[in-house]
């Protein structure tokens, strides 16, 4: 996951540590189920974040499927982050 601007800068979130590593990582998921995943910013952005990245890496990909996991043939999602 990243944090990215208008501008297409972008800063890579990281694993969480302590208490809340749990909350990171492999999920099992049922249909209908809601995950929720901590994810933390090492530095803070030096610049406006407008919007959370999502880019599946082809292990994840690759792995998911193996699992039979309905991937979408693109599996990127982008969230804009402009409520009012």
């Amino acid at each position: 996951m990243y944090a990215a601007s208008d501008d297409g800068q972008v800063l890579q979130f990281g694993a969480p540590s302590g208490d809340n590593s749990a909350l990171y990582g492999n999920v099992n998921v049922t249909p209908g189920a809601n995950v929720v995943e901590e994810a933390v910013l090492s530095d803070t952005p030096s610049f406006k974040v407008t919007r959370i990245l999502y880019r599946p890496d082809e292990d994840t990909l690759k792995n998911g499927r193996k699992d039979g996991l309905p991937f979408a043939p693109i599996s990127n999602m982008e969230f804009a982050l402009k409520c009012k």
